[in-house]
């Protein structure tokens, strides 16, 4: 058996277990506390600004409800959606994609979900050209095959991975239309694998170029076949697994998803813990 890749461990919504999520202070926590990457969730405002949430609207982050994208960016920046996370973190804003990338450290990466359709894309190129962030250092994910093949036409150098769940006997059709938008891989809902694996928290990372993840439980063949057909293919493979993990500095648990990604270089780990 060849040699496990380390896995990347990737912040999601910032480090939301203690911080309100996507927000810059849970976004910076992350990187305080050695996360390899940060996931975040973004939408197009009404006036075509492009702003953080996992929501299409403020209600719950907040207590107001405001339709992201019926609102005009400054209207959704007076909202306080820290506070319900504690007092310490009140009066913290949404901030917008700009503000979020600007926080990258040098080695680190986000991956910016989208949310909203591809009318985003746009906005979305003038943002990454004006962060002077390195390709390597973004990546877009997305429940929508049309907002994928929309991103990698005007963005080809950015690793664009399609979000889905695994499905029986689903497994072909999913590798098709991966490969049809022209995206890098399919991220796979975690919580599926560990389903899959009856389960066992030792599921499931994919095959990446030369790097075998084995997948364990005996009702992982199609996930299995999904992964040897996309590692095969000239697509990657990003493998998704939502959940806490520690990350090994004060002992700080973060939400945040497991992924094998294109490009990733191992790293240390602090503590063996991984």
């Amino acid at each position: 058996m060849t040699s496990l890749a380390r896995p990347e461990i990737v912040a999601h919504r910032g480090a939301s277990a203690d911080a309100p999520e996507n927000t810059l202070a849970a976004v910076n926590l992350a990187w305080q506390v050695d996360t390899d990457a940060v996931e975040i969730d973004v939408y197009l405002t009404k006036d075509g600004q492009i702003i953080t949430s996992h929501d299409g609207d403020t209600m719950r982050a907040s207590g107001t409800k405001l339709v992201i994208k019926e609102t005009a960016f400054d209207e959704l920046r007076k909202l306080d959606v820290g506070r319900w996370k504690g007092v310490k973190f009140a009066g913290e804003k949404m901030p917008s994609l700009a503000e979020v990338l600007a926080t990258i450290p040098d080695g680190k990466r986000i991956f910016i979900e989208i949310k909203c359709g591809p009318e985003i894309v746009p906005e979305l190129v003038k943002v990454i050209g004006d962060s002077g962030k390195r390709s390597r250092q973004l990546a877009v994910i997305s429940f929508s095959s049309e907002v994928c093949k929309a991103v990698k036409e005007v963005l080809p150098q950015l690793q664009v991975y399609w979000l889905c769940s695994p499905r029986e006997g689903k497994a072909t059709e999913q590798i098709a239309t991966a490969k049809a938008v022209g995206a890098n891989g399919i991220d796979i809902q975690g919580t599926a694998l560990l389903t899959a694996a009856g389960g066992r928290k030792e599921a499931c990372l994919h095959r990446r170029r030369g790097h075998h993840h084995q997948q364990t439980g005996s009702d992982a063949q199609d996930f299995q076949t999904l992964a040897r057909s996309i590692s095969q293919s000239d697509a990657g493979c990003a493998t998704g697994a939502s959940g806490r993990m520690l990350t090994g500095v004060e002992n700080t648990l973060c939400r945040c998803v497991v992924s094998a990604c294109a490009g990733v270089s191992p790293r240390r780990r602090r503590n063996g813990e991984f």
